[in-house]
């Protein structure tokens, strides 16, 4: 986890670094600005994608062991309404979004 949080930070940097020579200095600000958040964006969702998975693999856990019922497993497998497969794929198809909008700012 820590590599590929030092290796965001590093491509963020570079992107802003490439940029600064290239634009006025009010839209620098800007761009910065929605570079720093859609970073911020992703690390939200891969966080929450995580989290899911570790609640579905605890989840299957217990009722794989006999440590809850059929009924309880049904209930607690819904998150919002929404399967944990869904959910992680949500939040997928938000990373790769959030990652297509960074490639725009890619200025050569």
């Amino acid at each position: 986890y820590y590599f590929k949080f030092l290796r965001k930070k590093l491509f963020e940097k570079a992107l802003v670094e490439k940029m600064k020579n290239k634009m006025p200095e009010d839209n620098k600000r800007e761009i910065e600005k929605r570079i720093f958040m859609l970073f911020r964006y992703i690390e939200a969702c891969e966080y929450s994608r995580e989290k899911i998975i570790k609640y579905a693999r605890q989840l299957d856990y217990s009722y794989d062991r006999g440590l809850i019922g059929y009924n309880e497993y049904n209930k607690c497998r819904s998150i919002e309404g929404k399967s944990p497969e869904w959910w992680v794929n949500y939040y997928d198809e938000q990373i790769k979004y959030y990652n297509k909008v960074l490639d725009s700012y890619n200025v050569s």
